[in-house]
């Protein structure tokens, strides 16, 4: 149940070192606020355990917003943004909302919400934002030629290179065959040679970018996840290999500061 909180004009300003944390089941139920986050709302947490996501909730804020952050979640995609809320008095404040799916045995366990104080610019571009939208006057979704350029943007990158690929083909292939007709097949087996070895090696680089990035997400997760015992490839001397190494040291480094915290503990 949603405690209705009242709405009205003074502002609350978040500091610098203020991090509001907060955790809510697969349902959108809170399981989880820190400190911080209850002493800049004023909500006791009694009220917070159990209470809908959307306790602090701004009417200022669309609804678009709110279904655009649902989305992500449900698509197992990190959401950012800047969001207005409410305190318990009905104060509100702005905050830049980090919203991760939280992943136990491979399965989405939880949602993590992290938020923190925003900028002046990044506060005045989301008012001029959330202002048209209300008004009807923009849209937080993609639309003509925007939502053309979105989804050719999120072409997988293999798709990308085999598009390419063809493109780069396409015109040798006419050459070849003209080659072909005019019987030249010392010249027509150089190039064919040469495609071969062009189209072999692009699907190579293709097939090698796809799968450092997808074992490198699968790494990340699991970090997020808590396991920093990842294997890790730190035999390569190119630009993969330092990015490898880096995660590598971030893994490392984090796993240390982990234990030293439990230590503590």
């Amino acid at each position: 149940m949603k405690p209705d909180f009242p709405v009205s004009n003074p502002e609350i300003l978040m500091q610098k070192s203020q991090i509001l944390v907060m955790k809510t089941d697969l349902s959108g139920k809170i399981t989880y606020g820190n400190d911080t986050f209850l002493e800049l709302t004023g909500i006791t947490r009694h009220e917070l355990m159990g209470a809908a996501h959307s306790i602090i909730r701004h009417p200022d804020i669309p609804t678009e917003v709110y279904i655009d952050i649902g989305e992500s979640l449900s698509a197992l995609k990190p959401w950012t943004g800047i969001l207005k809320g409410k305190t318990k008095k009905g104060s509100f404040f702005w905050f830049e909302s980090n919203a991760i799916p939280l992943f136990k045995n491979g399965k989405v366990c939880d949602h993590l919400l992290v938020r923190y104080k925003p900028t002046p610019e990044q506060i005045e571009i989301a008012k001029t934002l959330y202002l048209k939208i209300n008004q009807k006057k923009a849209t937080l979704m993609p639309v003509g030629f925007s939502l053309l350029f979105k989804a050719i943007r999120e072409i997988t990158i293999w798709k990308k290179m085999a598009l390419a690929t063809s493109l780069f083909l396409l015109p040798l292939v006419l050459f070849m065959y003209k080659l072909f007709v005019v019987h030249d097949f010392v010249v027509w087996g150089g190039v064919f040679s040469l495609a071969a070895f062009a189209t072999a090696l692009i699907a190579s680089l293709t097939l090698l970018v796809r799968n450092s990035l997808e074992n490198s997400a699968f790494i990340l997760y699991s970090m997020a996840n808590g396991q920093f015992r990842n294997k890790i490839d730190l035999n390569r001397n190119d630009q993969l290999g330092d990015f490898f190494r880096g995660i590598y040291s971030t893994q490392v480094k984090m796993n240390s500061h982990m234990r030293t915290i439990h230590k503590k503990r």
